[in-house]
């Protein structure tokens, strides 16, 4: 098995353990999937995506860049009325970034 292939299945294995045990989140899968199904980015780097939103994005920033990426425009409308102008650019520009990020780590394993 290549590396990358190894490494995919080892994110989506811990990402099934951490919701059997109680710690998934239901969002980070669903952007997961939504990143998938929307680009044309891999599955292994939609999960790292998903991952990095949940572990560097407020939650409401999170909110908003799942609602960007399902094209949800009634809700990024809501969310980016409350959000403060920094939390409204980071999800704005976290599909910019992430990725290039997740591609590298990939790339360097």
């Amino acid at each position: 098995m290549n590396s990358n292939r190894l490494r995919s299945f080892l994110v989506g294995t811990l990402l099934a353990v951490a919701a059997a045990c109680g710690g998934g989140d239901a969002q980070v899968e669903e952007l997961a999937a939504a990143c998938a199904s929307t680009s044309n980015m891999g599955t292994e780097i939609c999960n790292c995506v998903a991952a990095k939103a949940k572990a560097e994005l407020s939650d409401d920033a999170f909110a908003m860049l799942l609602a960007m990426v399902n094209d949800e425009e009634d809700v990024v409308a809501d969310l980016r009325e409350r959000l403060t102008v920094e939390d409204a650019m980071e999800a704005g520009m976290f599909m910019t970034n992430a990725p290039a990020s997740c591609a590298a780590e990939a790339n360097s394993n």
